[in-house]
């Protein structure tokens, strides 16, 4: 792996084609469309919609945590599941290992230069959607760390 400032957040290309076959690794790419998701894939990536997965329909953030518990257990995602995150647009990854830590999971990482850097150094892609069982025992919310986030009525209020 690169010699990051701090490993435990970001993962390479390399680390993450060696395990891509590994059963403790869940691989999460996030984006607006299926489609991109259809026409190709990081192998083994499972497709999280942003506006039906993680938004409410009036496109807040969705912050039940037993909708997220079944979101994790749809993905085949536990709590001890290391869950590397990328989508196609710049900072996607990082809003997921945001909101992984948010309710609580330890295990998340994001895929440095995410799809694009995947792409351009022509690792395997898959153009078919991967179907889960889901994996027992599922994912708990343990913490939810209000802390890591403020609601924009109190960023309007108080200001940062």
């Amino acid at each position: 792996m690169s010699q990051y400032a701090d490993s435990s957040v970001l993962v390479d290309t390399q680390w993450l084609a060696n395990h891509l076959n590994d059963p403790n690794v869940r691989i999460i790419e996030v984006d607006m469309s299926l489609e991109p998701y259809k026409n190709a894939h990081i192998p083994s990536a499972v497709f999280w919609n942003i506006f039906t997965d993680l938004l409410l329909p009036d496109l807040k953030m969705n912050w039940d945590a037993q909708a997220f518990e079944k979101l994790m257990a749809r993905s085949g995602i536990t709590n001890d599941t290391t869950v590397i995150a990328y989508g196609s647009y710049p900072g996607t990854g990082a809003w997921i290992f945001w909101l992984l830590k948010v309710f609580g999971h330890e295990n998340a990482r994001v895929l440095n230069g995410g799809y694009q850097k995947w792409k351009s150094e022509a690792c395997p892609l898959l153009m078919r959607r991967l179907t889960l069982l889901m994996r027992s025992p599922a994912f708990k919310t343990l913490h939810f760390y209000a802390k890591l986030y403020l609601p924009i009525t109190t960023i309007l209020t108080h200001g940062l």
